[in-house]
């Protein structure tokens, strides 16, 4: 039953993913997230946002039967990318171990 039950969700995933896909939306990450790039986006100018609308789903499978579970989702991109911040730190006569130090993420060692 365990084995069939991977069998079932998988295929569930399979449709729900072709369906998202003849919508024009994209996976993004592991996890069933799915955006449309394409349309159109909200855009937060004051912090240089997009906004992207999406979706995220999940199917489990129980005693009792499927549970398909979708919910509306926002991602939040970011309009400038590294290399254009790098580019502004180094207008603004960053050195290139600065600019490391601004760009890296620090991590707590304990």
């Amino acid at each position: 039953m365990q084995s069939e039950s991977k069998y079932i969700i998988d295929f569930v995933n399979k449709i729900i993913k072709r369906c998202v896909y003849e919508m024009d939306y994209k996976q993004l990450g592991k996890l069933p997230k799915f955006f449309n790039p394409h349309k159109s986006q909200e855009s937060i100018e004051e912090y240089n946002l997009f906004v992207w609308r999406g979706y995220t789903c999940q199917v489990k499978l129980f005693n009792d039967g499927l549970f398909l579970n979708i919910e509306a989702s926002s991602r939040f991109v970011n309009k400038q990318t590294v290399l254009d911040r790098i580019n502004e730190l180094r207008r603004s006569r960053y050195s290139d171990s600065e600019i490391s130090k601004l760009l890296t993420p620090k991590y707590d060692e304990s």
